[in-house]
């Protein structure tokens, strides 16, 4: 009898704690100031997330009943930073010409602890990009909190890398792609048109006069000899152009010729269709834009390119990018800038391209200069120096949050505190702009995924 009541009261336990398991997990989060970056800071200000998306930011909400409360203190909550280009942590490689099918997914079998220093100076996702010149293929962004790849996957395939830093070379690819993909489009409207002629409704009506080449006599038929044959097997899916498959195709249906993997994505382009990738388009030069500009002349845009303008490097400080800031600015481009002061070429003028671009109605997003640990622990401080120089603060914020997910095709998800959301955010000791703020906590889905155990 005991041993009955004993197993009754497990059972009940374990069917209590399976309904608990089910429930969505409520999380409320205090800090002593919360900047949404897309709206109004509060301070005091907490945060209210359900199954690791946010459900409310402000200052006083109502606590749902059985959320997780956690208070943050005298710290700062925003959201996580977003790395909309690296290869942190992984090896480099040639590949050139158009390699639009490749992606950098396949190289995300990295150490556990690989990303710890992204971590550390509070990116929550980062856009990998496939290595090489020309066309290199489709980025990936992924989270950079430990766990199996598959798991931090957020957007695979991601952008379309355009090298367009070493004329002519790299427009000669970039041309011959949008050449193929014409060809393509016309390849297959006038297969279309052919088969629209042969199976329009007169063709099969009796009486319907059998078309003819102009001036000749029709071949004259034989009799038929032996008994009647069977009719042939449909044709198979693929068959055109020497590709086998086992799927019959609905000859009731057009079936369009197949179109070449290297192409494909500039098929969608020049059809504006929603599958279609955004192009990445990394340039050398101010006149380089020149050059991709005459390139794309007869493009229209599903969605504008993303431009990385590196406007200082390892070895230079030097720009000339600030020569074509009004082009940029008319069309609002999002644009991605090393944080850092530059100078006209061959003077000491000096040059806060990224508050100019802004100023002119770009879109900024920064990337560090050394795409390394070092590089990512002076981001914060770098585009702190630019606020000094000029820049708003609205603009640096974004550039490092929102305008960074956007560019990296994430931002529906991250870069901002907003309903909806991933909670992905980061705490700091003070405020993200003052220099020598540090992150001293990560949070990835409303969990703590990392903290800072050891002040340094």
């Amino acid at each position: 009898m005991r041993s009955s009541t004993s197993l009754s009261l497990a059972l009940a336990a374990l069917v209590c704690s399976a309904s608990l398991a089910d429930e969505p997990e409520l999380v409320v989060i205090r800090a002593a100031r919360v900047i949404t970056v897309s709206g109004e800071e509060f301070a005091p200000g907490m945060i209210v997330a359900k199954d690791g998306k946010i459900q409310a930011v402000g200052q006083r909400i109502e606590v749902p009943e059985g959320a997780k409360e956690f208070d943050l203190g005298e710290r700062v909550l925003m959201p996580g930073l977003v790395a909309p280009r690296t290869r942190f942590g992984l090896r480099g490689y040639t590949r050139r010409g158009n390699q639009v099918q490749q992606r950098a997914a396949i190289e995300l079998v990295v150490r556990p602890d690989a990303w710890d220093g992204l971590l550390e100076a509070g990116v929550v996702a980062a856009a990998v990009y496939p290595e090489g010149s020309d066309l290199p293929g489709r980025a990936v962004v992924v989270h950079t909190h430990p766990g199996a790849p598959a798991e931090r996957i957020l957007l695979d395939p991601g952008y379309l890398r355009v090298g367009f830093d070493a004329l002519p070379g790299n427009k000669r690819t970039l041309r011959g792609a949008l050449k193929a993909a014409e060809q393509a489009i016309e390849k297959e409207e006038k297969a279309k048109a052919e088969w629209e002629k042969k199976t329009k409704p007169d063709a099969g009506k009796p009486g319907a006069a059998p078309e003819r080449p102009s001036g000749k006599r029709p071949p004259r038929r034989g009799p038929r000899r032996g008994p009647p044959q069977p009719p042939r097997a449909p044709l198979m899916a693929g068959a055109a152009e020497g590709q086998s498959s086992t799927a019959p195709v609905d000859t009731t249906k057009f079936n369009p010729p197949p179109i070449p993997e290297a192409v494909a994505p500039f098929v969608d382009l020049l059809r504006k269709d929603k599958a279609a990738p955004r192009l990445f388009v990394e340039l050398g030069r101010a006149s380089d834009l020149v050059h991709f500009d005459e390139v794309c002349a007869e493009v229209e845009w599903p969605q504008r390119p993303v431009f990385f303008a590196p406007n200082r490097s390892t070895r230079s400080i030097q720009t000339d990018f600030f020569r074509v800031v009004e082009r940029l600015g008319e069309e609002q481009e999002l644009v991605l800038l090393h944080p850092a002061i530059s100078v006209e070429e061959s003077t000491f003028v000096r040059v806060n391209l990224a508050e100019e671009l802004s100023r002119a109605g770009c879109k900024v997003a920064f990337v560090p200069v050394f795409d390394a640990r070092a590089g990512y622990d002076a981001l914060l401080d770098d585009v702190t120096l630019l606020v000094g120089e000029g820049l708003s603060r609205d603009a640096a914020l974004k550039g490092l949050t929102l305008h960074a997910a956007e560019a990296a095709g994430v931002a529906d998800l991250l870069g901002s505190l907003e309903v909806g959301k991933r909670a992905d955010f980061v705490v700091l000791d003070g405020d993200p702009l003052q220099v020598g703020a540090r992150v001293e906590q990560v949070w990835i889905g409303a969990n703590k995924a990392w903290t800072r155990e050891v002040s340094r």
